[in-house]
């Protein structure tokens, strides 16, 4: 559930959702009062809930529920983190919110729900060395290790998982793996590619080179790739 008092901020969020397989939107509300209503009759697992709202502010709501969902905060007041993070909240986006970061908010939640024996996601150890995931090739479950993806490509409703040694085929959505990869160490750079950091080899403003593979950067995520990869967001 969305809960903010301005309508362009519940577009935008809206939007993202709308993006994720995993994310399933429920119900949005301008109030408090609207939000309270709706947790009475629908069981909601996560909000995303503005700080600056009138006559009961995000941070006063969450302290009034018996048990609340898990929520993630949304302002463009970054002095309210601390606030923020003192009522268990998953994290805290500062507005304008970009969709690498509302991304990396939500891996936060599928982390906490999601049983460290998952068939999907055995490992996450904090350094990465030895990190892995096992994906369905077939009728098998076939363990992927992080440090040796070099990229993802996806072919609609299916993924090619690019190793060092080998292209492991899959029946994923390149949303869900993007969830569960760690962020430190990949980046969604098209709608159809996600790249291993460490494994790049050269880049332009429209390019990335990973061994003879060229992987286009998608304009919706050129400035955060960019950034990411140290040119500053220019184009």
């Amino acid at each position: 559930m969305i809960i903010d008092d301005e309508e362009p901020a519940i577009k935008v969020i809206k939007n993202y959702v709308q993006k994720v397989d995993s994310l399933e939107l429920v119900a949005t509300c301008i109030n408090a009062f609207e939000a309270f209503n709706l947790l009475n009759k629908h069981e909601i697992d996560l909000i995303f809930i503005d700080i600056q709202m009138p006559q009961i502010t995000g941070l006063e709501f969450l302290k009034s529920l018996n048990k609340p969902p898990k929520a993630i905060l949304t302002t463009a007041y970054r002095e309210y983190a601390l606030d923020g993070f003192e009522l268990d909240v998953i994290d805290y986006l500062l507005k304008p919110i970009s969709f690498s970061r509302f991304l990396k908010a939500v891996g936060k939640v599928t982390r906490q729900v999601q049983a460290p024996t998952s068939p999907n996601l055995v490992s996450r150890e904090a350094d990465y060395t030895n990190a892995y995931m096992f994906v369905k090739c077939g009728k098998t479950m076939k363990k992927v290790i992080f440090n040796e993806i070099q990229f993802i490509e996806s072919l609609r409703d299916l993924v090619k998982i690019h190793t060092n040694e080998e292209v492991i085929i899959t029946y994923l959505k390149i949303s869900y793996l993007e969830e569960r990869l760690p962020s430190e160490l990949f980046e969604r750079v098209h709608k159809s590619f996600i790249i291993a950091i460490d494994k790049v080899d050269a880049y332009s403003a429209n390019e990335i080179e990973i061994g003879k593979e060229h992987i286009p950067i998608g304009n919706f995520y050129k400035k955060q790739v960019l950034e990411r990869l140290g040119l500053g967001g220019e184009v």
